[in-house]
């Protein structure tokens, strides 16, 4: 009995780690653990809690190098249910230094376990974290074929995230595929099969009533919008251009505005969700869309709003995530976007030159200390 529950104590320990690159929240599904404890496991073990309080602390490399310990060990065990755990804490981890291929390789090491447990949800669960790394790298159309590579009648394959999560009748899985579907189409720039995507997987998650779902959806489905916006723009510019039709260039720019429009509409329902939250990283993603497009259309909240994202850094955990944020933010500070997209060559706003350089010198000492 002690055995079985030291193994239950290490199972919760390693589920406090949760930092899904998706952008929808997954939850760890149960793994049948075994009750033989032998010293290398107590060792294992050790290294496991050295690992969490080196994360804990902002010390993603030498998390990952115990955890790397403790996997060597539970490999040699023939230990699959906690190699699994390890491997899934790594994959999580991998992106917060930069190191997004390793963390795919993880992910497919993962993927193969459940497979040999028959963990059809698990399977779906880890392929989902793939894909969304895929779409991380630039590289889309593999992360749609994870989610749902189509046959011949335009269905998803049986071995696709979205039909393993329709087979498992899993809502959650399902919400998840499409969120992440809808954004890799985003990328391929098909934004209307984007916004088709990321409708039904909002419409999923306000039946499930998942606050989490329902914010990633509502910033997915603003950025797709956004997106459509600037398509827009620059059409109008393209038709300025050209005197074929004298109309254009203001049929485009009207159909822009309407896009940034609900691009705010939905970037601010996500922001005000994750306000409710308290999820001080889903208020900056929704800020660092929204900002661009209240400086394209005057919007006087622009200088605010920014200067609330940047008040916001604070609360975020010294991660890569933080580190392009602020990079993102000194960008904004110094130009001023009028169509949305930041010219590299544009002269500096001087006014803002010290807060932006103070922004950048904590990016670089964000970078050192992670390991980027």
């Amino acid at each position: 009995m002690k055995n079985k529950h030291r193994k239950i104590r290490l199972f919760r320990i390693f589920t406090i780690l949760f930092l899904s690159s998706v952008i929808f929240c997954l939850s760890l599904g149960y793994i049948p653990l075994t009750t033989s404890v032998n010293a290398q496991t107590a060792n294992a073990e050790v290294l496991v809690n050295q690992g969490v309080k080196s994360y804990s602390n902002g010390n993603y490399q030498t998390a990952i190098k115990e955890w790397l310990e403790a996997l060597k060990i539970y490999k040699t065990d023939k230990n699959i249910s906690n190699e699994v755990i390890v491997r899934e804490n790594l994959a999580r981890t991998y992106p917060q230094v930069g190191r997004i291929s390793e963390a795919i390789q993880q992910w497919e090491e993962v993927a193969s376990i459940y497979r040999q447990l028959k963990n059809a949800n698990g399977v779906g669960r880890s392929l989902a974290e793939q894909a969304q790394l895929y779409s991380n790298l630039g590289q889309p159309r593999k992360a749609i074929a994870i989610l749902c590579s189509p046959n011949d009648n335009s269905v998803c394959t049986e071995d696709s995230v979205l039909k393993i999560a329709i087979n498992l009748k899993n809502s959650s899985l399902e919400a998840v595929a499409l969120g992440s579907l809808g954004d890799a189409y985003r990328l391929t720039g098909d934004y209307d099969k984007a916004i088709e995507k990321l409708e039904s997987s909002l419409k999923i998650a306000r039946k499930l009533k998942n606050q989490d779902y329902i914010t990633s959806a509502t910033n997915s489905l603003g950025n797709a919008y956004n997106s459509q916006a600037l398509l827009n723009y620059r059409r109008a510019d393209l038709a300025s251009e050209s005197a074929v039709n004298v109309d254009a260039p203001q049929q485009f720019i009207t159909a822009a505005k309407k896009k940034d429009a609900q691009a705010v509409s939905y970037l601010s329902q996500s922001l005000n969700l994750a306000k409710n939250q308290k999820n001080y990283q889903a208020q900056i993603q929704a800020l660092r869309s929204i900002i661009p497009i209240y400086y394209r259309t005057n919007n006087t909240n622009a200088v605010n709003t920014l200067q609330q994202a940047i008040k916001l850094l604070e609360y975020l955990p010294q991660n890569r995530e933080r580190l392009y944020a602020t990079i993102d933010l000194a960008r904004l500070l110094q130009n001023k976007p009028t169509d949305g997209r930041t010219k590299v060559f544009e002269c500096q706003n001087s006014a803002y030159s010290p807060v932006s350089e103070s922004l950048l010198k904590n990016a670089v000492n964000i970078s050192n200390q992670i390991g980027d």
